[in-house]
């Protein structure tokens, strides 16, 4: 069963500004029993991220850097798609009884790769990679019991309109964390059964 993206809508004129500028909202209670209790990043203040152009046919653009906002941005926008997407998983597949999900979970951003275009009056165009490394550990231990990379990706094209910049990037850090959610090797460890597709490996193993 797949569940369809429902984005935002864009209402406001400057909202790649907004995206790059306004700080973090509050994030959502943990639930399922995994906990994202931690996130951090692999860049520094001043770190190159991607370009924004502006214009109706994208001509002037600019380089933008990591920055502390756009740091509490993204941990905002990965924490509610985190708690969104393990909602989502758990509603579409029953939990297994006779399994702990136990669990709190640390996620690092590696990689933002973002081009965007501001055509004016809140229309854009462009999109955001990420990629993710994951560490998911019993609250109880300090050995890690499973560590995992993922990507995710949102791209909207000239023609499309209606979904702000925000839920853009909170789309890409959505399907980094469906892939997680996703590996037969969450599934042992918490009562989320397995789908197909997963990118992680045992901790011994890496």
């Amino acid at each position: 069963m797949t569940l369809p993206f429902r984005p935002l809508r864009c209402l406001a004129i400057g909202a790649i500004a907004a995206l790059l500028t306004s700080g973090a909202i509050a994030a959502p209670a943990a639930s399922q029993g995994l906990q994202l209790n931690r996130v951090t990043t692999a860049y520094a203040p001043g770190d190159a991220v991607g370009v924004v152009q502006s214009g109706p046919e994208c001509g002037d653009g600019s380089s933008r850097e990591w920055s502390e906002l756009l740091q509490r941005r993204v941990q905002t926008e990965l924490a509610h798609a985190f708690a969104d997407e393990l909602a989502k998983a758990a509603a579409a597949r029953p939990a297994r009884a006779g399994t702990t999900d136990d669990l709190v979970v640390s996620a690092r951003l590696n990689e933002l790769k973002l081009q965007l275009c501001d055509r004016g009056h809140g229309a854009w165009q462009g999109g955001f990679e990420v990629g993710v490394s994951w560490q998911l550990q019993r609250r109880d231990g300090a050995k890690p019991v499973l560590l995992a990379y993922t990507s995710g990706r949102f791209d909207q094209g000239p023609g499309e309109t209606g979904v702000c910049p925000a839920a853009g990037l909170r789309e890409a850090l959505a399907q980094s964390v469906r892939r997680l959610l996703a590996d037969p090797k969450v599934a042992a460890a918490t009562r989320l059964p397995a789908t197909a597709d997963g990118q992680l490996a045992d901790a011994a193993g890496l």
